[in-house]
């Protein structure tokens, strides 16, 4: 019982932090805790379409963000589970700034998820571009990814 009280009370500070990052299929306003933040829009990626990305926007359907799949191959990365030495990533470009950055692409892209990691790192706060973070962002991530497909051709 000692236990079972314990455990609620350490879970208690997760449920209370938790955010509701909702994405609405029809109109694809992304809202947190009720409150529009963002509207982002997949553009259908076939199996053979080279452009595959999510645009992000304000409520007026100002882009403001631009976030690319992108991939090369790299005999660095061949292995029995990956023999032709693919490399996933995701790049995030900020119009306005210009700035970029890359990050590993998630196995699943769905919109739900890089709502989320937008949320998660603080890139828009209340539907406008919060520079700041931004530039933090970009810091931190940079453009490995373009970089090293450079330098495998």
């Amino acid at each position: 019982m000692k236990k079972m009280i314990f455990l609620i009370f350490l879970s208690f500070p997760i449920l209370v932090f938790a955010q509701k990052i909702l994405v609405d299929k029809k109109t694809k306003q992304v809202t947190v805790d009720g409150v529009f933040q963002f509207i982002i829009e997949k553009v259908d990626c076939g199996l053979f379409d080279a452009d595959c990305h999510f645009d992000v926007m304000d409520n007026t359907n100002n882009k403001m963000i631009r976030i690319s799949f992108k991939d090369f191959y790299t005999p660095a990365e061949m292995s029995s589970s990956n023999p032709k030495g693919r490399v996933t990533y995701l790049e995030y470009i900020f119009l306005e700034s210009k700035l970029k950055a890359e990050i590993d692409a998630p196995i699943n892209l769905k919109p739900e998820k890089i709502a989320a990691y937008i949320v998660k790192n603080k890139l828009l706060i209340n539907g406008t571009l919060h520079m700041k973070a931004i530039d933090e962002f970009v810091l931190i991530h940079g453009t490995a990814f373009s970089e090293r497909a450079r330098r495998n051709r």
